[in-house]
């Protein structure tokens, strides 16, 4: 008989007889471990959402105020300057799905050049899930699909119903769909598409023959040095001019924060789970001495206990990190509403795998050292 046999028979017969005592104990160790995966990949997935939009953007420097065609027309003529796009962001648009009538309300950044925004952009090709960037086309980020229940062709409807002036309507085809970052849920889209439209509403909302036009320009250097960033924020005067690699750099220090904020709660967290285990493990021992003893009396092989450990453990391990895993991922794209990349995705389960792994192999450890000081002549004794 395989000496494996024995103890899976008998582990596999315990299970059918106790059922709820497992689902108490998976539950446990498995909301346990959701915890430590979620602190331990956090900061990931957290960097992600902050850093990505400008680490995988082109842009040189973005300019921000109250800005009009005039002050476009100044960065787009300027010698030093290669590619430029303005956008401008309406918070709060009702949008509508029209294939299946799903409604929400949510910000939506119309850019003059979206082919521009695409490349240089924090809004670029490099987070698209699916789909693409095209003229008279917009893009959405994936929590804000989903709401909508939309995808790549359907058409959406944008209103300024919150903005007292339900007349005026637009319609993009949807194009893409984009990962969503620390911006959360929007809606990028073709200014030329609802240029009329935009140029009306702003004059009625502002009250103004001469509302802004764009809240923000992104622009790329034919050469990128400071003195030219320099020039620039002489040509435009008192408007707000920063780098990318400064947003990049006060980003990536957020980031650190977080990291260093959630570093003694995760190692304290997986010092819990660590004794959880290897007190479970000890107290199994310990309540199974007899069963054991009996068991080797009856003509099992003295290695019976140790495989019955390993093989209960190995059990545990599958099981818990399979379930810890998934309420990881629940945890974030329902609860903090964030869908990361699949690269995020394969770390979350080597985390997991790799964490749980180390833990169960200590408490197995310390349980085959409890194992080998069994005497089955004391442990009968005592009864």
């Amino acid at each position: 008989m395989n000496r494996f046999s024995l103890p899976f028979y008998l582990l596999g017969k315990e299970l059918k007889s106790s059922p709820a005592t497992f689902i108490r104990q998976w539950i446990l160790f498995s909301l346990i471990f959701a915890i430590v995966i979620v602190l331990f990949v956090m900061p990931e997935s957290y960097r992600f959402l902050r850093v990505a939009p400008y680490e995988l953007a082109n842009y040189d420097f973005q300019v921000s105020g109250e800005l009009r065609e005039k002050e476009f027309k100044k960065v787009q003529n300027c010698p030093q300057i290669d590619k430029v796009v303005g956008v401008i962001e309406w918070n709060g648009l009702g949008l509508e799905n029209l294939g299946n009538g799903k409604q929400h309300e949510a910000p939506v950044l119309f850019a003059n050049n979206i082919t521009v925004a695409a490349d240089i952009s924090p809004n670029n090709n490099a987070l698209l899930m699916k789909g693409t960037y095209k003229e008279n086309g917009a893009v959405l980020t994936y929590g804000l699909s989903k709401k909508l229940g939309a995808k790549i062709g359907d058409e959406i409807q944008i209103d300024w119903s919150s903005f007292e002036r339900p007349e005026y309507k637009v319609k993009y085809t949807i194009t893409g769909i984009s990962y969503e970052t620390a911006a959360g849920e929007q809606m990028v889209a073709d200014m030329n598409v609802a240029e009329n439209t935009l140029n009306e509403v702003s004059k009625k909302v502002a009250n103004r023959p001469d509302p802004i036009k764009y809240s923000y320009f992104y622009a790329t250097f034919k050469a990128n040095n400071d003195m030219e960033l320099e020039s620039i924020s002489k040509l435009l005067g008192n408007l707000s001019i920063e780098s990318r690699l400064a947003m990049l750099e006060e980003e990536e220090r957020v980031v650190q924060q977080l990291s260093a904020q959630v570093q003694y709660q995760r190692y304290g967290i997986l010092i819990l789970y660590l004794l959880v285990i290897c007190g479970y493990t000890l107290i199994t021992i310990r309540e199974k001495e007899r069963f054991f003893a009996i068991t080797m009396l009856l003509g099992a092989k003295k290695s019976f206990p140790y495989y019955y450990l390993l093989l209960g453990n190995m059990f545990l391990f599958v099981v818990v990190t399979l379930s810890s895993v998934i309420l990881s991922y629940h945890f974030y794209r329902y609860f903090l509403e964030f869908y990361f990349p699949v690269t995020i995705l394969l770390h979350l389960i080597f985390y997991a795998a790799f964490i749980n792994l180390a833990i169960l192999l200590i408490a197995s450890y310390f349980g085959l050292q409890k194992l080998n000081k069994l005497n089955i002549v004391d442990i009968l004794a005592k009864e």
